[in-house]
């Protein structure tokens, strides 16, 4: 049976959650790490579609000898000008690749350290409270210009 509490805390879970903006309710740890992985993988995936694209167009033209000569030339530009445009398409589908890349090692590496500064953090904190002995002395910790 649910009680009464439950149900007042599960009505205001709900009314936090439909009353929360997506960008006021973010746990800022959490979710820019998930953000950072979701818009490297997007940009992966756009790099590897785009390679794609770029490799399954044709890039050669077949030889026609029933053609004039003119009408070869302008085919053989508008080829080279494709080919031109695949490479480039080829290229910024790897640098989407190679960013999405970077932004996920960025993303594990932060990932993997950052506990540690943590930790490292509390400690010091912890330390210099022994040190100064109460939170007031904290404030003026370190050297003053008093003349």
């Amino acid at each position: 049976m649910v009680t009464e509490l439950e149900r007042i805390e599960d009505s205001n879970i709900r009314n936090e959650e439909e009353n929360c903006h997506w960008l006021d309710c973010l746990n800022p740890k959490k979710d820019m790490q998930e953000f950072l992985t979701t818009i490297a993988i997007i940009l992966m995936s756009c790099g590897v579609a785009i390679m794609c694209v770029s490799f399954i167009v044709p890039r050669e033209h077949v030889f026609d000898p029933s053609l004039p000569a003119r009408e070869m030339e302008k085919i053989e530009i508008h080829y080279a000008k494709l080919s031109y445009y695949l490479d480039i398409c080829t290229v910024i589908g790897m640098s989407f690749i190679a960013a999405g890349g970077l932004i996920t090692s960025g993303v594990f590496v932060y990932y993997f350290i950052m506990p540690d500064r943590e930790v490292y953090r509390k400690k010091d904190r912890q330390d210099l409270n022994l040190l100064t002995g109460t939170q007031r002395e904290m404030v003026s910790y370190g050297t003053s210009n008093d003349g």
